[in-house]
């Protein structure tokens, strides 16, 4: 489990090795999460892979010692933005980490290493044109919500944005290009989605907002039950999501023994929270399959078994 996560805090440690050495010069030019996008693509495409396209847009609220990086609700711009690119070629994700100094535009690749691979070979969708940007998002939900949290929470802030097209429909999330923001202070959280082409609030108080769950210390994908199953039968599946783990779009799907798509159980935002879902096998289906649970920074495998 701990080499499983061991990404996801590389990726924290390389944001907590950067942003001091340009947070404590306050130097850092906020800038909204569009204005990079040109540059990231241009390096993932000659440093990564040609066929590399934009699969995601991410901001984290990150407190190091006394510096933190920081999302301001009036302009949406933040003072850094996480972007993630995949090849089709190389079935592989990189990240890269974008800020600005003195109107000089940065762009680093995150030390998690070249790629993160192993994607089960199902291309991830591209986050394409048109879509709104992080300032036009963070209106909607200040409107739909957010402004009326931060003004009943002293502490309140905007902790989490991220965009990414999501291609199957939930009861949560619409097929679509969506923007979800995360509203958080010391004892609640609220999350906004929003429709990222139109910029309108689809809704704000989402099920798993960390208020209303319970709040898991690890990442885990849980021993499905029943296991074994029996074609035609439902199995319940559970999935852990702390906190530090959260954000981005989580996907939980099934695969057969030879990495081929079975099905999507959940594609939507990686909210923190116990998370549970039903999978029915078909009457057909015997044998062993994959239960996999992704997002771009990490990766849980368990294995099924389905009996006639």
């Amino acid at each position: 489990m701990k080499r499983r996560s061991k990404r996801f805090t590389l990726l924290l440690v390389f944001l907590a090795i950067i942003s001091p050495l340009v947070v404590q010069a306050q130097l850092v030019q906020p800038m909204l999460a569009k204005e990079p996008v040109a540059d990231v693509v241009r390096k993932a495409q000659t440093e990564f892979a040609s066929d590399a396209f934009l699969t995601g847009i991410i901001f984290y609220r990150l407190k190091i010692q006394s510096m933190e990086t920081s999302l301001d609700p009036a302009t949406g711009k933040a003072t850094g933005w996480i972007y993630t690119c995949y090849s089709p070629s190389r079935d592989s994700l990189v990240i890269y980490f974008a800020f600005k100094v003195l109107n000089k535009l940065t762009v680093i690749p995150s030390p998690v290493g070249v790629s993160i691979p192993g994607l089960g070979g199902q291309n991830l969708p591209e986050l394409k044109e048109p879509y709104v940007d992080s300032d036009v998002a963070l209106q909607s939900a200040l409107n739909g919500g957010g402004g009326t949290f931060l003004q009943q929470h002293s502490d309140g802030r905007v902790s989490e944005a991220f965009a990414y097209f999501n291609p199957v429909p939930t009861p949560v999330v619409p097929r679509g290009t969506v923007w979800m923001l995360r509203f958080k202070s010391a004892s609640d959280s609220l999350s906004c989605l929003i429709n990222g082409v139109t910029g309108q609030a689809i809704r704000c108080g989402l099920p798993t907002s960390v208020s209303g769950v319970s709040r898991p210390h690890g990442l885990r994908l849980e021993r499905n039950y029943p296991n074994p199953v029996v074609s035609g039968r439902t199995t319940r599946l559970t999935w852990s999501i702390p906190v530090e783990a959260a954000g981005g779009r989580a996907i939980l799907e099934v695969r057969d023994v030879l990495g081929r798509h079975v099905a999507t159980i959940y594609s939507g935002p990686a909210e923190p929270g116990v998370h549970q879902a039903d999978w029915t096998p078909a009457r057909s289906a015997s044998g062993v399959y994959l239960l996999v649970l992704r997002s771009p920074f990490w990766k849980l495998t368990r294995k099924c078994l389905v009996l006639r």
